[in-house]
């Protein structure tokens, strides 16, 4: 038989999560695997998630670690395979695409991002200042802007939210 303390705690704390649900504070998540769900804005004591992605890993790495430096959280998919779960796995505020990505595969990470994370702004690196239309893109940042180019897109789409 649980201790009388433990019982109180564990009212009090369904006591307070039904106030939260009630009052809108909170929202029960839909299981990370639900197709279309609704991109849920973040609260400002929580860093921005952004996947960056690219066939070059080393590139992918060293953009990754550039947005860590500045408070970003930071996924980058080893391969085709990893971007895939982790766009189905996980919830994104921006996703990050290099020109080093072969189109066929681009085009397939950006359609299964945009049927999981609706909203969540797409980002492409280009080496030319031009993208492929049919990923539609958000922002274009040259490759040659380097990660100060990439760090002001970011804040760019995140107002545009």
């Amino acid at each position: 038989m649980p201790a009388q303390g433990t019982h109180f705690h564990l009212s009090l704390s369904i006591a307070h999560l039904n106030y939260q649900l009630a009052s809108g504070r909170k929202r029960l998540r839909t299981p990370q695997s639900a197709r279309g769900r609704k991109h849920q804005s973040r609260r400002a004591d929580h860093p921005r998630r952004v996947l960056v992605f690219g066939r070059i890993l080393e590139l992918a790495l060293y953009r990754a670690e550039v947005l860590r430096s500045r408070g970003y959280a930071v996924v980058t998919p080893r391969s085709k395979a990893d971007a895939v779960r982790a766009i189905e796995d996980g919830e994104f505020d921006a996703l990050v695409l290099s020109y080093t990505v072969e189109s066929e595969t681009a085009e397939e990470i950006v359609e299964l991002a945009r049927q999981t994370c609706p909203g969540c702004p797409l980002i492409t690196i280009s080496d030319s200042g031009t993208s492929d239309r049919k990923l539609r893109p958000d922002l274009v940042v040259r490759a040659n802007e380097g990660p100060a180019g990439l760090l002001k897109a970011l804040q760019k789409a995140f107002r545009l939210q």
